[in-house]
């Protein structure tokens, strides 16, 4: 029943969503504070594609699902582009029946690298697409920017 209940919600929270023009995130979160192990709850496809990377994520997302819809698959994946654990939750119990069976061939999901361990602790992909990894030297630990350089024009030469 609380199964039940939490996909319910995150539909009616989406569909809302939808009608204002906002709500990807938002309806996976509350799903979340519901039933915390929701994405364990869930029947998900055969196959599992995960894109994940620090660049070109949603562009790679893009073209993986319109290869597979126009080779007759149906595939879930999230348009909006919201990767972390809330939008991924969002795409899945709005990609699944009430029961809690995904209506797809294929779950496409897009995930941030930073929260791909929590993504991952319940969906595990079939299949890996890496685009890129780096760390970014302009972000210190508390995630402000810093300057990169403070050297003058004159003091590089």
């Amino acid at each position: 029943m609380k199964k039940f209940l939490t996909i319910l919600i995150c539909k009616l929270l989406r569909f809302a969503g939808k009608l204002i023009g906002k709500g990807s995130s938002k309806p996976g979160q509350v799903a979340l504070k519901l039933c915390p192990d929701i994405l364990s709850r869930v029947k998900l496809p055969q196959y599992i594609i995960a894109v994940t990377g620090s660049n070109g994520k949603t562009s790679t997302v893009e073209m993986i699902a319109h290869i597979l819809t126009q080779n007759g698959k149906t595939v879930a994946w999230n348009k909006e582009g919201s990767n972390q654990i809330e939008g991924v939750t969002t795409l899945v119990l709005d990609s699944a029946t009430l029961g809690g069976k995904v209506k797809a061939d294929i779950l496409l999901i897009e995930s941030d690298e930073r929260f791909a361990r929590y993504t991952f602790r319940y969906i595990k992909p079939t299949h890996y697409v890496i685009t890129n990894l780096y760390r970014d030297p302009t972000v210190i630990p508390s995630g402000c920017t810093t300057r990169c350089s403070t050297a003058s024009p004159t003091a590089r030469s």
